[in-house]
């Protein structure tokens, strides 16, 4: 070993080289301040952010071999860093959590208390909440919980999508967003699966279309088919009703005309 000193501040390497190229350990040093190694010239070689008391384990060697290790519970080797772990697993930051955690990476506010962001032991993450229960939980005891998605680049797809398997183990993707099937900023209901936009709401009118993307009316259905399920008889023509209510049954089908204003016309079978 090249005659290495441990001080209360700083390591130093009397022979005065450039870099520190034989290993060093240290051993229960009273205390091991911040600072740093250094050579003989007065140059720092490896900085030492923390302070290690009579029980730490402290191993510095050659940055082309093992790297920086304290107390097995953290690894620096070749800029990648370790914790938990005894090698970073090809990462260049591996966090390894052991039975007895509750969580491994929990976010505080500058008091301690907040719950800025937690990923549990399952691999949940939490936002706002140190309980996730989903693999992502997002919770704000006040005030609006908004989700924020945005993009600055023109015409630019923003989306949400979900995919999953239907009852028959086919994959399904659906999308919600804007910017999925053109550039004019409506908001869709897009499936990926089929390939086509089955709701379209355009923007500055309004307009909502059904099966197509550029609704001409405030409804636009692009079917051959328009389904209302339920009969109902209007039994006198001044029932309460709004302008433009329709409802049938077996004989009529009724519209209403102008407020509390009904008219009917009787349905009629052919050849």
């Amino acid at each position: 070993m090249n005659n290495i000193t441990c001080k209360a501040e700083r390591w130093f390497s009397s022979k005065g080289a450039s870099r520190l190229l034989a290993a060093v350990v240290i051993l229960s040093c009273a205390a091991l301040q911040a600072g740093a190694v250094m050579n003989g010239q007065g140059q720092d070689i490896f900085p030492v952010a923390a302070v290690f008391q009579s029980s730490a384990t402290i191993a510095y060697s050659h940055p082309e071999n093992a790297g920086l290790t304290i107390s097995s519970g953290l690894v620096v080797a070749n800029g990648a860093v370790a914790i938990g772990a005894a090698s970073s697993a090809g990462s260049r930051l591996w966090l390894q959590g052991s039975e007895a955690d509750n969580f491994h990476v929990q976010v505080s506010s500058q008091d301690g208390t907040g719950k800025i962001l937690t990923v549990s032991k399952d691999g949940n993450v939490g936002i706002g909440t140190v309980t996730p229960v989903y693999p992502l939980s997002v919770y704000r005891a006040a005030g609006e919980g908004t989700f924020n998605f945005e993009s600055g680049a023109d015409g630019a797809v923003v989306q949400n999508r979900l995919a999953g398997l239907d009852s028959d183990s086919q994959n399904q993707v659906w999308a919600t967003g804007m910017n999925i099937t053109d550039g004019r900023a409506g908001f869709e209901v897009y499936d990926y699966t089929d390939g086509s936009a089955r709701m379209y709401i355009s923007t500055g009118t309004g307009h909502v279309g059904i099966g197509t993307n550029s609704p001409t009316a405030p409804l636009h259905v692009s079917a051959d088919v328009f389904r209302v399920e339920v009969s109902s008889t209007i039994g006198a023509s001044g029932t309460p009703c709004n302008v433009g209510d329709i409802r049938w049954d077996i004989d009529y089908i009724y519209v209403c005309v102008e407020a509390d204003t009904w008219k009917r016309a009787a349905l009629t079978t052919w050849p």
